[in-house]
């Protein structure tokens, strides 16, 4: 502890070290808020340590939100654009409307396994398996970045897929694609790719 003297009394400052550089305290009138001060910023830096970014912790961050910084990171990334539409599609239609003003840490792993479900009941299990992965990505991503202690998905577990048989898409997912993606350039083209033809190979391409 430094001690300052001054003609209008003696001061007290402190000062610690982090990530190799000097933090010095604030000029304090008395010892016993020098020595608080040092305590506090010590179990500040343990905290940090065991728990990551505190800021960044208590920051209310939603689903939705961070998903749209997520979009953004892999764009950057120039992933292809049609990936890209996909994951904006899985976002805006599926995660998003289930968990939107949620905040992350708040999001259990049950959760996530009902909506698991639910996705299996108007999805084959390799249209449930995508958009599972996207979520098991954005928490994966959210940890990393110090928004979460834990991750609640990572061991959800993806459903097995029929690897031999076709997978072709439900007329509950058809819709679903079409009303996404009302306001898309190739909505026509979608339509027309639909019902013209009865495997629907084109829509199988884009899941």
């Amino acid at each position: 502890m430094e001690i300052i003297k001054r003609k209008s009394g003696i001061r007290y400052r402190e000062m610690y070290w982090l990530n190799g550089q000097p933090i010095k305290s604030p000029i304090f009138r008395r010892k016993t808020d020098c020595v608080q001060w040092l305590a506090k910023q010590r179990s500040q830096k343990v905290e940090n340590e065991l728990y990551g970014d505190l800021q960044k912790l208590r920051q209310i961050k939603t689903i939705e939100e961070f998903g749209q910084e997520w979009l953004k990171s892999k764009e950057a990334m120039g992933i292809t654009k049609s990936t890209l539409r996909n994951y904006e599609s899985y976002l805006r239609v599926h995660i998003c409307p289930t968990f939107r003003n949620r905040d992350l840490k708040t999001i259990q792993k049950f959760e996530l396994e009902n909506f698991q479900l639910k996705l299996k009941s108007t999805h084959n299990a390799k249209g449930a398996n995508l958009i599972i992965t996207v979520v098991k990505t954005l928490f994966k991503e959210a940890l990393r970045e110090g928004y979460l202690v834990k991750n609640p998905a990572e061991f959800i577990k993806k459903f097995s897929e029929d690897n031999v048989r076709e997978l072709y898409w439900t007329r509950s997912e058809i819709d679903q694609f079409l009303k996404a993606n009302y306001l898309s350039d190739l909505h026509d083209l979608f339509r027309v790719s639909v019902f013209n033809s009865g495997k629907q190979c084109f829509l199988n391409l884009l899941v």
